[in-house]
């Protein structure tokens, strides 16, 4: 049996400054009417590794999520892909055109702390998929509509489930690993430049 389900996160998006960070209200997790929670939104940085003074700078923008399984039965399996809206190839630089077409699945180990394996363990995954934008903070509306599709199996059988993302939330870091209290992969909404994963 295949559970699928759209849910649209509400549209908020407050002014967008053309050199700065997108200003959004935090919005907190949805509750659907399914087995998964999902905290989910689009980002979009020139904070990053790679920024002035180390090269030109780039913007990059995305989506993030952070899912939290509630069903009953234990998962054997966890995927998650993410596709884009059509629209949104044409504010991609042509270098990373690439990687914005078609579906994205989720970069991650096989195995050990923040891995997909780990993730289907614990009934949590989070991560992030993005590409360097052209123009900045104005490219971050053609993103709205950008699925994260999360596939599983249970001794029932496959699931799946699918979010819609419609909120544009601004600054976001990954953290994992060694930046993460409990080694799990996590999302931080918000510019924190000091210590964002504190």
């Amino acid at each position: 049996m295949r559970l699928l389900t759209a849910v649209l996160f509400a549209m908020t998006l407050a002014g967008c400054a053309p050199a700065g960070p997108v200003i959004e209200r935090p919005a907190g997790p949805l509750v659907v009417p399914a087995d998964w929670t999902a905290d989910a939104g689009i980002y979009g940085t020139y904070n990053h590794f790679g920024n002035p003074p180390s090269g030109p700078p780039t913007y990059l923008c995305g989506v993030a999520y952070d899912l939290r399984y509630h069903g009953t039965e234990r998962l054997d399996m966890l995927e998650v892909a993410i596709r884009y809206p059509d629209g949104f190839l044409a504010h991609v630089s042509p270098n990373f055109q690439g990687i914005a077409t078609g579906w994205q699945r989720a970069s991650v180990a096989a195995t050990g702390p923040g891995s997909l394996s780990d993730a289907a363990r614990l009934g949590h995954a989070s991560g992030s998929a993005g590409t360097v934008c052209q123009s900045g903070p104005s490219d971050l509306d053609a993103l709205r509509g950008t699925i994260v599709n999360v596939g599983w199996h249970t001794a029932s059988g496959d699931h799946e489930h699918e979010f819609v993302i419609e909120d544009v939330r601004g600054e976001m870091t990954l953290c994992a690993g060694y930046f993460s209290s409990d080694g799990q992969v996590r999302v931080v909404w918000g510019l924190r430049p000091q210590n964002p994963c504190a």
